[in-house]
């Protein structure tokens, strides 16, 4: 642990992007939203049965929103 001060998070050495590893899956780790994700939300966030779980996204859910 390189770092005490920002554990459990670990950086990424190349990118300086900061990670979160599962605690029993070591080999899956969390990232950071990336701008170039943003067109993977569309059809989720335009899903009824996940839309209504929600707080208040806008509907429907454009590219434009993602980015923003």
């Amino acid at each position: 642990m390189a770092n005490p001060q920002i554990y459990p998070l670990e950086v990424n050495p190349k990118t300086g992007e900061p990670f979160l590893r599962l605690r029993n899956h070591q080999n899956i780790i969390l990232t950071p939203p990336r701008p170039e994700d943003a067109l993977s939300y569309l059809p989720n966030m335009n899903d009824p049965h996940i839309y209504k779980w929600l707080g208040s996204p806008p509907f429907p859910f454009l590219p434009e929103h993602a980015e923003g």
